[in-house]
């Protein structure tokens, strides 16, 4: 046999080998930045095409991938030859989730924490102590608010899964309590505000206008562009578009605002609005600490409580113990504050100018009224006030009860 027949005959053999090893089972490949499982197997006189993500990404070590492929494999002969269903592994759970749900960017990072964390756990040893488990290793330090945005995501990944029928129960989730009144009297009066900007350094003084005026978040308002906002007279409005659940909106500019927003881009046509101390675009810390204007508001406001407290000894010597008293709590409260809080302020000063919580929630783009309504419902006394005045009730000149007990026509 000539040199090419034999050449042909074992490359024929090698693709006849190849051909054998891809049908004895499954192999992982990287595919979209994840490593998948693809292949054919063999169980109980059948061929089973397999096909699907593992849900770890590809920057993970391959032998992650491949223990994920050693399950599978032993699942589908569990149910071929003994009926038994296949678990689902949590990381595959997460990234369906994400393919076929479009969550904001909150969840999105959630997801990504939490597929780091539970690997290759299937949806059925995700338990009440496993999620437990998470809270410690992940967020032992953190505020009670940010573990339950995670453990909401993880509700919404396991309620995912079991709407595919890929888990029959779910765990019982250990959200954190949290305090309903802990942003509640996170605000500063209008003047505190406004001696906190006449403080503040010039590159900081257009944002906390802006922030004052909008109860946008730092991170929404330090990256904006000169064509971001609209100036005209009648129109004043400036469009977030790095918003929290990712979407664009367009909120009302308070005249004050505005102007110092004219006075502050003058002539400029494009460009960045807000530029640090340096003269250079604003990078992201990613989201830490109130935003990038921290530094800026911390010296402001130091200098604001000094000139507080200074006023207070001053009062407290003219014998205005009252005034002095509350100055000088009120200097500790500004003392407390951070660039953050400006939203909060948004809030409880439109609920204490008689806004409807309705109308708070739309401006400051909470995601619920009730929301509103639980966290600064209770600055507005004079909303009970006039709901308790309503009560069908009155007093005549003389001091006596004028209110008539009045009675059905079926009544005898």
């Amino acid at each position: 046999m000539d040199r090419g027949g034999i050449s042909g005959l074992q490359s024929g053999a090698e693709a006849t080998l190849k051909k054998r090893r891809k049908s004895r089972g499954l192999v992982v490949k990287e595919r979209d930045g994840y490593w998948h499982i693809s292949g054919t197997l063999r169980v109980a006189g059948r061929s089973i095409r397999v096909r699907r993500t593992t849900g770890i990404p590809a920057s993970r070590p391959w032998e992650e991938g491949d223990a994920v492929r050693h399950k599978v494999e032993e699942e589908i002969r569990q149910q071929e030859i003994h009926g038994k269903r296949p678990s689902v592994a949590f990381a595959r759970a997460a990234v369906e989730y994400l393919k076929n749900e479009q969550p904001g960017p909150t969840d999105i990072n959630n997801a990504a924490d939490l597929g780091q964390h539970f690997g290759t756990l299937t949806l059925d040893e995700i338990t009440e102590q496993a999620i437990s488990g998470f809270l410690t290793a992940r967020h032992s330090n953190n505020a009670p608010s940010t573990c339950n945005r995670a453990l909401r995501t993880l509700s919404a990944i396991l309620n995912f899964a079991k709407g595919k029928k890929w888990v029959d129960a779910l765990p019982t989730i250990p959200y954190r309590k949290e305090k309903k009144s802990q942003g509640a009297d996170k605000w500063l009066f209008a003047e505190e505000v406004m001696a906190v900007y006449e403080e503040a350094d010039t590159h900081a003084k257009p944002i906390i206008a802006v922030l004052a005026c909008t109860g946008a978040r730092v991170s929404e308002v330090v990256y904006l562009n000169v064509r971001d906002f609209i100036l005209a007279e009648g129109r004043e409005r400036a469009i977030l578009r790095d918003t929290k659940n990712g979407e664009s909106y367009g909120v009302p500019l308070h005249p004050w605002a505005a102007e110092v927003m004219r006075n502050h881009i003058g002539n400029r046509q494009a460009g960045k609005a807000f530029l640090t101390p340096k003269g250079q675009p604003y990078v992201d810390r990613e989201k830490k600490r109130g935003g990038q204007i921290a530094g800026a508001w911390d010296g402001a406001k130091r200098r604001v409580a000094k000139q507080m407290i200074k006023e207070a000894l001053e009062q407290k010597n003219a014998g205005n113990l009252d005034r002095a008293e509350f100055l000088m709590e009120r200097a500790a409260i500004v003392e407390q504050s951070t660039p953050h809080w400006l939203r909060h302020n948004f809030a409880s000063q439109l609920i204490m100018a008689g806004e409807s919580t309705r109308a708070v929630m739309e401006a400051g783009r909470w995601k619920s009224s009730r929301l509103v309504d639980e966290t600064y419902g209770h600055l507005a006394p004079d909303h009970a006030r006039q709901a308790i005045n309503r009560l069908p009730f009155s007093i005549n000149k003389s001091g006596q009860n004028d209110t008539k007990l009045t009675r059905s026509k079926n009544e005898n």
